[in-house]
């Protein structure tokens, strides 16, 4: 697999349009690794990367020592792992356990709720750091194409399906950043279901009887 290219991400416009720097590690070996760190500095042209994280746990042990020194000589501000199988998620459960990590980043939807029973809940149990799930899987979009929302939709700030998966994810309590990944179109969309209501539990568990009912 390619490495991850350097990226950022912008921050609030409010604050003068201020950039938040973030990337990922997943070279094979401590000199490689570090060699893949320093080329992100180099294209992100900054000196401090806010947030550095190991992908898909690549060689997570030694990298993570690689993150913590720098992270201590105030290179990073955060550091963090991914991964974004379901398969993985019990090795992932184990890593959050043996160290302290900032960010937390996996595949998380209403379809795939494999990450409340086990990563969600020692993110809220450990507190070892922020949960990021990449969520709202583009086959759940595509099949509801065409369909009228529940009624009751409307009760939680609904306006589309993109803003019902969207909501399902955020309302958790250990989620506090969302991952859309859709199309360049959709953030106005994807923007509004952090808005207005956040469904507790008992809407999130009309939402997920609602969508196994009907599911295709």
């Amino acid at each position: 697999m390619d490495a991850p290219s350097a990226s950022s991400v912008s921050g609030n416009q409010a604050q003068a349009r201020e950039e938040v720097p973030r990337d990922q590690v997943s070279a094979s070996g401590q000199k490689q690794g570090i060699e893949q760190i320093e080329h992100s500095f180099k294209m992100l042209h900054t000196s401090k990367i806010d947030l550095m994280q190991i992908h898909s746990l690549k060689d997570w042990q030694t990298h993570a020592a690689t993150l913590r020194d720098m992270k201590e000589h105030k290179r990073f501000r955060y550091i963090g792992i991914t991964h974004s199988q379901t398969s993985a998620h019990a090795e992932l459960e184990e890593v959050m356990r043996a160290e302290k990590w900032d960010w937390v980043q996996l595949n998380y939807s209403i379809q795939t709720r494999n990450a409340e029973e086990r990563s969600c809940r020692s993110r809220r149990s450990s507190h070892r750091g922020d949960g990021q799930p990449a969520v709202r899987g583009w086959r759940d979009l595509q099949a509801r194409r065409g369909q009228a929302l529940p009624a009751w939709a409307e009760n939680i700030g609904c306006t589309s399906w993109g803003q019902f998966f969207l909501k399902y994810v955020v309302s958790h309590p250990a989620v506090t950043c969302v991952i859309p990944a859709t199309r360049v179109r959709a953030p106005r969309d994807n923007l509004q279901a952090g808005r207005g209501v956040i469904p507790e539990q008992n809407w999130r568990e009309e939402m997920v009887r609602y969508f196994e009912a009907h599911a295709s």
